[in-house]
């Protein structure tokens, strides 16, 4: 069965982050199913994923300043009807 993984991409002000690419990994797979979307002008994103199965969700994006912001990773389980998710990019460090 399908299910889904949504949400939106933000900076620590709640910023949109459109052009954010968000990965979504299987968790504590035997295989590797990692791949990305991209954020839309909105900065929400849309992951097809298998129903029940639990993933890790991150994001990245370009730094304005230069460099990569990232996003803490974040488990979820895709269902159908699934609690859009939030992640915040920062800088590292």
């Amino acid at each position: 069965m399908c299910g889904f993984v949504s949400g939106v991409v933000v900076t620590p002000e709640g910023k949109p982050v459109s052009g954010a690419y968000v990965y979504l990994d299987k968790a504590g797979g035997e295989w590797d199913s990692a791949r990305s979307v991209q954020t839309d002008a909105a900065a929400r994103f849309v992951h097809q994923a298998f129903e029940g199965v639990t993933y890790t969700l991150r994001a990245n994006a370009d730094s304005p300043t230069g460099g990569t912001l990232d996003s803490d990773r974040v488990e979820v389980t895709a269902v159908k009807s699934a609690t859009p998710v939030r992640l915040v990019v920062k800088s590292p460090g």
